[in-house]
């Protein structure tokens, strides 16, 4: 996925390793262990198809939780969108359960950006 998006693994480090996240609770989702990598984002319960599971950032410089803690996956359950602000807004792509882990394909938000209307 790295070569894919055209960063190395310092690079990928660097950029999601810093200090602009904004942390709240969340009805929707929770960080915990991940068995994918280090922390991750996970739902609290049952996530319907399309739902808007919140912002991965504010004002285009601070991250929320899930714009720092959601894990790659290749078999996603959620995609983040960009709103005209040009923020992302995570959305569900299929159903996601309760105490699943909400995953996102890093190519999909990096490569192929599409927005939320």
């Amino acid at each position: 996925m790295l070569v894919d998006v055209g960063v190395s693994e310092q690079e990928m480090s660097r950029i999601t390793n810093v200090d602009n996240v904004i942390e709240f609770d969340s009805d929707l989702y929770y960080k915990d262990h991940s068995n994918i990598h280090g922390v991750g984002i996970f739902a609290t319960k049952d996530i319907q198809e399309e739902l808007v599971i919140g912002l991965g950032s504010i004002d285009r410089k601070y991250r929320t939780p899930l714009g720092r803690w959601t894990n790659h996956s290749d078999d996603p359950n959620a995609r983040f969108y960009y709103t005209k602000a040009g923020d992302v807004v995570m959305v569900a792509i299929k159903n996601i359960t309760a105490n699943e882990e909400v995953l996102v394909d890093y190519r999909q938000h990096s490569l192929e950006k599409a927005y939320y209307v």
